[in-house]
């Protein structure tokens, strides 16, 4: 399993959305046409989405050092 590229943009949204402070995430909300409510769920799916992956990708590696 390797990093994928949208991994990696779902890793830096996260990172954007989870730094943000307000009115960067007002900005980000208008230019995306979102509500700052949407913005939040978007936030907790990617952050629960690559808890998962990290999780995965860390247990394979883990089994590969074994072998």
């Amino acid at each position: 399993m390797s990093m994928t590229l949208d991994v990696v943009i779902k890793d830096i949204l996260y990172k954007v959305l989870k730094d943000a402070d307000a009115e960067t995430l007002e900005r980000i909300s208008k230019i995306a046409q979102l509500q700052p409510k949407t913005l939040d769920s978007i936030r907790k799916y990617l952050g629960d989405e690559l808890e998962t992956f990290y999780e995965q990708f860390l247990k394979l590696e883990e089994e590969g050092d074994e072998e």
